[in-house]
Order: C-alpha cells, then structure tokens, then sequence
C-alpha cells in the first residue's frame, strides 16, 4: 500500500478535488473545508493587528475638508421668482408676502390736484363721476366747479355719501337712493346696530348703490326786448321770458343783457373744424362733449344769436362765450384761450367767435361745446349734423 502523502499522490490533489467538488454528493464537505483553510489562514496571519489601537480624529478632519474643497458645488438651478436653488432639498425663502386684495369700506379724502377733472379723480378709484359729485356737495353737482387743494370724500365704491340732517330716516333713504334699508343698515361700515339702528343729524352715512338725479339749477332768465320796444318787465299780457342756464351770471364775462337782434333758424352747424372727440363724451356729470381742435383753433358760432357771455367764466369754463339763439336755445363755448366777440354783439352761423384754448378747468386744449333748452342741458349730438 503506498503512502497517502507521497509526492505523487500530493500532485493529484486538486485534480482529486475538483472532481469531487462536481459532485453534488460531496459539495457541502468542500465547502466546509473551504471555510476551515480560510481560518487557518487568517490565524496565521495575525490580521487583528493591522487594526490601529487609536485613531487620530483631526487629521480625518483635515482628510475631509481636503476633499470638500476638491469637489464641485452642486449645481444651482434659477426659480420662477430669480432666487437660485440647489438640486438639495431645502425650504425655499419667500422675499414678499401676498396678502389678498380686500374691498375698502370706510370713506377716504383725496386732495384735487391742479391736472385733475371729475371723470378722471372716478378713473383713478373706479367709481362713477357721479359718485364723485354727488358724494361732494362744495361741487353742487357740477363738475366744473372742481378747484386744485379742494378735500373731497371718496366713496368705497359706487353710490351716495349722505349727510344726515333732520328728519331722516333709515327707511326714507333707502327709498329715496333706490336701496333697501338693510342695504344701508348692513354697510360694516356705517356702525349701525341691525337690532335697532338709529341715526343722527350731523352722520355721515354710505349708502351703497344708490343714485339719485342731478339737482335742478335754479332757472335764469335772459331779458328780451317786448312788443313796442319796451324791456318784458313781467307785465301779464307778455309770454314769459325765455329761460337760460345758470351759467349765466358767473363771472366777469357776465352781458347786461335786454338785448335784440339776430335770431337763430334753430338748427346747428359744428362749431370747429374737427367733428370729432378728443376728451369725455356727453353723460349726466359732463354736460357737453369735448371737440377736438388745437390752441388757437378757430371756433365758430353753431347758429346765429346775440352773444350773451364773453368773458372769463367762474364755472370752471375759463374764457367762454354764450349765445343766446332767440328761440329758447343757447350755446355755450368753453375753455377758449381768447374771443372775438362781446356783449351783445349779433353772429351768424359760422361766424368766428374765438380761438380754443386751455383755460379753465381743462386738460389740453380744446372745444367744450354745450347745448341748452331753456336750462336744460342737452346732448349736442342730437342736434349736431353727423360728423
């Protein structure tokens, strides 16, 4: 019998063990074996004592700051709103709060600045010129009696500003503005109690939506010659004197009047040579229509008359001129940088009367033209020929 461990028999060892390893019946015991040398091994080697008794924390410290400076910052992205980000998850700074837009309620003052008109101080609140005359009683519900440094109230939104005096009511209001009571008694701001709201003379009250119709001038009356030459003194066989506007008696432009002569056909003619607009329409707060025509732009009389008013107006007009047409009609011509024309002289349709201009309470020349009835003012579209 030869010895296990001879050299032959050692050279043939790993054929011996591979192919025993094949076999599904000897491979757990090769396994075993396996993981037996491997401890052998390592015993052997006495590998516990690479294992360093301490360690030095700073110079790992310094290891990492070495390699933080070596590597890239991460890259940044730009945000909708230009604050750069990281791809990292962090909590995104907010440089401005948004807070919702809330109503206004309580009633502001604004002081009239020299450039400022009705329908533009309604543009910058978003109300109506309305509620900007009829919330001001100094402007007595014109629109050109708006001077520079005047206070005026503006309304939350549209509707009226009333001062309570006495003998108002809750229920009275609301049925003159066209409201109901608890329209006025429910406004947070009028501080009135729902259970038993009370009101005082002296109050200053909202009332929102509500409306009412623009104060009736006082009527003017423009003197004119009676049958025989005599003036009409108000004698009862005469027909009553025309009536004219208000506007009248304002300012040093004022005629003496109890004038005669040229009468109107009683229809109109354009008073400048544009036919078209270059600033408000006609409504019930702008009582005329603005005609477009440069400084110093010829203006023509709209039909023939006796001018009645020339002169620099009081009324927010600047130089004016009126034209009393004889048959209940009147025209009137506003903002003019000068006129052509004085009291009582007699024009005729297309006459020039004056030059357009920027007096008054205006903002840039051109033509305020306005057509009355009696005191009624009227929208000069109607009576004007198409353009």
């Amino acid at each position: 019998m030869s010895n296990a461990l001879s050299p032959q028999n050692v050279s043939r060892l790993p054929k011996r063990l591979t192919s025993l390893l094949s076999t599904g019946r000897f491979g757990g015991h090769a396994l075993l074996l396996a993981v037996a040398v491997g401890v052998i091994w390592l015993g052997r080697g006495d590998i516990l004592n690479l294992v360093p008794a301490s360690v030095d924390v700073g110079g790992l410290a310094a290891i990492r700051n070495v390699a933080s400076a070596a590597d890239p910052a991460p890259p940044t992205v730009a945000a909708s709103n230009g604050v750069a980000v990281s791809d990292d998850i962090t909590r995104l700074t907010e440089l401005h709060t948004y807070i919702p837009d809330r109503p206004r309620l309580e009633i502001i003052t604004y002081i009239v600045e020299a450039s400022d008109t009705i329908l533009g101080i309604g543009e910058k609140f978003g109300l109506k010129p309305e509620t900007i005359v009829f919330g001001n009683p100094i402007l007595n519900d014109n629109p050109h009696f708006l001077e520079p440094g005047q206070t005026l109230r503006i309304a939350p939104m549209d509707g009226i500003i009333r001062d309570v005096v006495a003998g108002d009511t809750i229920g009275g209001l609301a049925k003159a503005y066209g409201v109901t009571p608890e329209d006025i008694v429910n406004w947070p701001a009028n501080n009135l109690n729902p259970d038993a709201p009370q009101i005082t003379a002296g109050q200053v009250l909202f009332v929102p939506g509500g409306a009412r119709r623009l104060i009736q001038f006082p009527t003017n009356t423009v003197n004119q010659p009676a049958a025989g030459g005599g003036s009409s003194g108000g004698g009862s066989n005469l027909p009553p004197p025309p009536k004219g506007p208000l506007v009248l008696r304002s300012g040093a432009g004022q005629c003496a009047g109890g004038y005669s002569g040229v009468v109107g056909s009683g229809g109109f003619v354009w008073p400048a040579d544009n036919h078209y607009l270059s600033g408000y329409d006609f409504n019930g707060i702008h009582p005329g229509i603005d005609i477009s025509a440069d400084f110093g732009a010829t203006v023509y009389a709209a039909d023939s008359g006796i001018v009645v008013f020339a002169g620099r107006s009081e009324w927010g007009y600047g130089n004016t001129i009126i034209i009393d047409h004889g048959n209940n009609w009147h025209t009137l011509y506003g903002h003019l940088s000068q006129w052509f024309v004085n009291c009582g002289q007699g024009v005729y349709q297309g006459n020039a009367i004056g030059a357009s201009g920027n007096t008054g309470r205006s903002a840039g020349a051109h033509l305020h033209f306005e057509v009355y009835y009696g005191n009624a003012q009227t929208n000069p579209w109607n009576y004007l020929p198409p353009p």
